[in-house]
């Protein structure tokens, strides 16, 4: 059975966007920290062309003024710590430079957003500490990807695109968390994210090749999976007991079984 990223202790924050109506977006890690949709600047829900089947749908912001911001962001504060990861699927409606899809306020930094020419950009922790993707580029705009940034405790910082280590360059600098505000589709120091999200992920640990692949693949909360062999096992063995009250039934006289139509079976 695939992974519960959001059952994880490690899991700080889980935002599948399954909701696919109303105003704010459930936590599904233990912290139970929402989002809410910004008043007069309100994301729109969408089910058309998932990135995945596990995820049915997603929100979409207008790159004009729709964004979510996080009901208490102390409780992120608390929990985070110079280790930590956040990912997502995300479609870019416009390459535009400075769209950010995560973003911070102050002098805290959470921040995934396209810098210049599809070229991403992750800050982790203060303005100062932050991994470009290099040559790995989103290049297709209304293309979902699947994106990932993570940290070592020891600053170590990693971009992925659709689960590729995009050997990027890594700047080092202060790591601070002072956060008065978590947005999504949003940063203070960027634009308006024109494009689509869903499955958002922040970790205070540093993911890895094998976590990001399992996410990509089933999802923060997987679908259960049931193997087929136990599916038959439990089919046969159940079908067996049915036959045998029905054999009693039959060599006792009893009224044998009917079908919907009424003809005995």
């Amino acid at each position: 059975m695939p992974k519960d990223y959001t059952a994880e202790i490690s899991c700080i924050g889980a935002w599948l966007c399954d909701e696919n109506a109303g105003e704010t977006l459930t936590d599904k890690s233990q912290n139970l920290n929402n989002f809410t949709f910004k008043a007069a600047g309100e994301p729109a829900w969408s089910s058309v062309n998932p990135p995945k089947s596990y995820t049915p749908c997603y929100i979409d912001f207008d790159g004009i003024d729709d964004i979510c911001t996080l009901i208490n962001p102390a409780l992120l504060n608390a929990a985070l710590d110079s280790g930590y990861s956040f990912c997502a699927w995300i479609k870019f409606g416009d390459l535009a430079r400075d769209r950010a899809a995560i973003g911070g306020a102050g002098n805290f930094e959470l921040t995934l957003q396209c810098y210049l020419d599809g070229e991403l950009y992750c800050y982790f922790g203060h303005g100062t500490s932050w991994v470009q993707s290099g040559q790995g580029k989103i290049n297709d705009i209304n293309t979902w990807y699947h994106i990932a940034a993570t940290r070592k405790t020891t600053g170590q910082k990693k971009v992925y695109i659709n689960g590729v280590d995009q050997l990027g360059a890594d700047h080092g600098g202060q790591f601070a968390i002072a956060p008065p505000q978590l947005y999504l589709g949003l940063d203070a120091g960027a634009g308006y994210l024109k494009g689509k999200m869903c499955q958002v992920a922040i970790f205070n640990t540093e993911l890895l090749q094998a976590d990001i692949d399992d996410i990509i693949t089933y999802g923060l909360k997987p679908q259960a999976v049931y193997p087929k062999a136990n599916l038959k096992r439990g089919f046969n063995s159940g079908f067996a007991a049915f036959l045998s009250q029905y054999c009693k039934a039959k060599k006792l006289g009893l009224t044998p079984l009917k079908l919907p139509d009424g003809t005995p079976f």
